[in-house]
């Protein structure tokens, strides 16, 4: 059950928004499940060495800060920057991928 929620002004309950809250919690939370497992999968050398999304076009280092974005549902993993490349993604310039 989602967290009651009042208007700052009136004081009426709008649970609308209670709901919209509870949701975004949740993906947030998935979203950093899907970033913590990227990182174990990273550190026991289990991973692929470049990510990315199949909505983006571009791919990244696990551990990219920008991977924090990317819905686990999406994920394409690449094992060498030259496939990433050939498959017509360019590489993050934030972590230089």
């Amino acid at each position: 059950m989602a967290e009651q929620v009042l208007c700052p002004y009136c004081g009426e309950e709008l649970p609308e928004i209670a709901e919209r809250l509870s949701l975004l919690q949740k993906l947030v939370e998935l979203l950093q499940k899907n970033r913590e497992l990227l990182l174990m999968r990273s550190e026991r050398g289990q991973h692929s060495l470049l990510v990315a999304s199949d909505r983006r076009n571009t791919f990244h280092r696990p551990e990219c800060m920008w991977m924090e974005y990317v819905n686990s549902s999406d994920l394409i993993e690449f094992s060498s920057h030259e496939e990433a490349v050939e498959a017509g993604y360019r590489p993050c310039k934030t972590c230089r991928a």
